[in-house]
């Protein structure tokens, strides 16, 4: 492959990879800000919203690492959203690195939570908590909480493995190939 294939397949990753990310900054439903909110004793809206953009972001990411046809788009994803986070008006220039420390932070949490199969937990109710003690000062409450909760994050990643699919594609290997095999005749 020539230099000039493999550079403009490199920029179509990152132009997908951003569009991609664009869609994990679609703004919460004003309804779930308003319902995580009203759990935690301040009732704070603001924080109850950035909890559900963390959440989505770091569910997007989450969905590339799980369904991307190969390695480099979860790593092209990454890169754009901390790109997005550092042109994101709704973060002052001072507070960028808080932000990108909670993102990375509930990254870190929701990735232990999808990994997490042991617990006995289905993924729903484990990435539930997740949102719920990030979003709550208090602890974690009722199990229909936790149940709304673990709707919301998995319908985040429902839509980003949609939104993924759409832009990069489906794999396409014979039922008797495995993906390893596949990359290894490439």
């Amino acid at each position: 492959m020539s230099f000039w294939s493999r550079l403009t397949q490199r920029r179509a990753l990152r132009r997908k990879a951003r569009q991609f990310v664009r869609t994990l900054h679609a703004e919460p439903v004003e309804s779930d800000v308003a319902w995580l909110a009203s759990l935690d004793p301040g009732g704070d809206e603001d924080h109850a919203t950035w909890e559900l953009r963390y959440a989505r972001l770091a569910l997007g990411v989450l969905a590339a690492e799980r369904d991307a046809l190969d390695d480099s788009v979860p790593a092209a994803v990454a890169h754009a959203v901390t790109e997005s986070l550092s042109s994101d008006r709704r973060i002052a220039a001072a507070m960028l690195p808080l932000a990108e420390r909670q993102f990375a932070s509930r990254l870190a949490t929701y990735r232990d939570a999808v990994a997490r199969k042991h617990a006995g937990d289905p993924l729903d109710q484990r990435l539930g908590r997740t949102l719920l003690e990030f979003a709550s000062h208090t602890e974690v409450p009722d199990q229909r909480a936790v149940d709304r909760a673990g709707q919301i994050v998995q319908g985040y990643m429902r839509s980003a493995s949609a939104a993924l699919l759409e832009l990069f594609g489906r794999a396409s290997l014979p039922e008797d190939v495995r993906p390893s095999e596949a990359y290894q005749a490439s």
